[in-house]
């Protein structure tokens, strides 16, 4: 069983539905239910297994708050340059890993991790179908 701990408020809605609105995006219900509530928050346990990566730390979720270290928006306008169209990050993994969600397939998305590599760019490999088979996949 994953256990969610945050020092944050809950993410008020109206700032989750003005977030959605400047991505031009629906987050999907499952991941809404975790964030709203532990916005910044960290899963124990934490490590998750990625094809091709080995084990993965999930650090934290993103926030929904303006300025705020880990805000979700100041976090995808610093990376969408650097990303695939179509991925938006709403978690932190160690190693300066984001966990994203995969857009490009239409409006229920999947999960991806990304990571810069210097040499190449990004490195960009599919974790799972949904927020809650992530969640399902930590160990």
């Amino acid at each position: 069983m994953v256990t969610w701990t945050t020092d944050y408020d809950e993410a008020d809605i109206e700032n989750v539905k003005m977030v959605e609105e400047r991505l031009a995006i629906h987050f999907p219900q499952d991941y809404l239910n975790y964030t709203i509530k532990y916005q910044g928050g960290y899963p124990s346990p934490s490590n998750i297994m990625v094809d091709g990566r080995g084990s993965i730390q999930f650090i934290c979720l993103l926030t929904f708050l303006a300025f705020d270290e880990f805000d979700i928006l100041e976090k995808y306008n610093s990376v969408k340059k650097h990303i695939p169209s179509g991925l938006v990050p709403f978690g932190l993994g160690e190693d300066e890993h984001l966990f994203c969600f995969d857009y490009r397939s239409g409006s229920k998305p999947s999960v991806s991790l990304c990571k810069s590599d210097s040499d190449s760019g990004i490195e960009e490999v599919h974790v799972c179908n949904s927020f809650s088979e992530l969640i399902c996949k930590f160990y």
